[in-house]
């Protein structure tokens, strides 16, 4: 309930005695009132608030005023003048007790906000809660950060209700993210979602009867040179040599090996890290290409996982920013010898 403000106003009645002697029966210094007591009934108004800085502790502060019948009050008596008015103003504390009778605050989860204006109730005991008693939700994507298991999921992302962005076809790469969101189950897809194609005749490897076929060949729709049929499987063995000449030199495009070995490792020198061009780093000899950046290191190393796989040698470098008070899991992939080198690398990455 913290930084909950409850504003009141207060209206009643009051008996004021006042006697303008001391207690040794001598009037008090210009007092107008020469015998007995005076006693009168005052009219009593104020206007508060209350400013709760913990669970039942609030802040209060109020100003009033205090009207007389008569013109006796403050000691003094003006002929034809008004009736006293007395003005007050006090700023303090107060503690609600929890539970004595009907003054305490009821909160029944226990999460800081009282029941009558609790929009959440029922709150696991221990969860962060808004003004309203909700639990905290830091991305926004509507899963609170008790039960968000991808607590950093991007803006308008939708996501299921363990708060991970959603994956349609089951590929591993969020449909935000994927480019062929209806993969097949159990397709091998690069990082874009869609289904590997090792030899880039636009056919993917999971449809294609003769893998391997050169670039700039025109293939059919099974992935082979038109007037070549696949072999189909026999229970004698078959031997065949179809003999295809490449219209120019074939280089990789949408994929890189899984026989990928890095020119270089372990002689990166972080201390020296810096960004040379784009997506490409360098220590001041080698180079290496940073796929992404993350605030999660759990996220980071899923997509570090997940580049492995397709063969690549991807790590997490993690970097605390000054500027931005925050740490950063980067993943990059490497190890080359020259920028050029990097560049091609990255543009097989995209």
């Amino acid at each position: 309930m913290s930084g909950h403000f409850t504003p009141y106003l207060y209206a009643g009645m009051g008996y004021l005695w006042f006697n303008p002697k001391d207690d040794k029966n001598l009037k008090l210094p210009n007092s107008a009132i020469n015998n007995g007591d005076l006693a009168e009934v005052t009219y009593n108004f104020k206007a508060g608030i209350d400013y709760f800085i913990a669970k039942n502790l609030s802040l209060n502060f109020n100003a009033g005023i205090i009207l007389g019948k008569s013109d006796l009050v403050d000691g003094f008596i003006q002929t034809d003048s008004r009736d006293d008015a007395v003005l007050t103003a006090s700023l303090g504390f107060s503690y609600a007790f929890p539970g004595f009778g009907k003054g305490g605050i009821k909160d029944s989860d226990g999460d800081g906000v009282p029941d009558d204006e609790d929009k959440c109730p029922g709150t696991p005991a221990g969860t962060k809660v808004t003004v309203d008693g909700c639990p905290i939700d830091a991305d926004g994507d509507g899963v609170p950060d008790l039960v968000d298991r991808c607590p950093n999921s991007p803006k308008g992302v939708f996501v299921d209700s363990n708060g991970c962005p959603v994956d349609t076809d089951g590929d591993g790469i969020p449909d935000y993210r994927d480019q062929c969101p209806n993969t097949p189950d159990g397709i091998i897809v690069n990082m874009f979602g869609c289904p590997i194609d090792r030899d880039g005749d636009g056919v993917p490897d999971y449809k294609d009867k003769c893998p391997g076929t050169p670039e700039g060949i025109t293939v059919d729709k099974n992935g082979c040179p038109p007037g070549y049929k696949p072999i189909e499987p026999s229970s004698k063995p078959i031997i065949t040599n179809p003999v295809i000449t490449p219209s120019k030199p074939r280089t990789e495009k949408n994929y890189i090996l899984k026989t990928y070995n890095p020119p270089v490792t372990g002689n990166y020198n972080v201390d020296y890290d810096k960004n040379v061009k784009g997506n490409i780093w360098s220590d001041g000899s080698t180079y290496v290409v940073q796929h992404s950046s993350w605030l999660s290191s759990y996220r980071a190393g899923k997509v570090s996982e997940g580049l492995k796989a397709k063969g690549h040698n991807s790590f997490v470098y993690k970097v605390y920013i000054p500027k931005f008070g925050k740490t950063y899991y980067r993943v990059r992939v490497g190890y080359f010898n020259s920028l050029s080198e990097a560049l091609n690398y990255e543009r097989n990455l995209k």
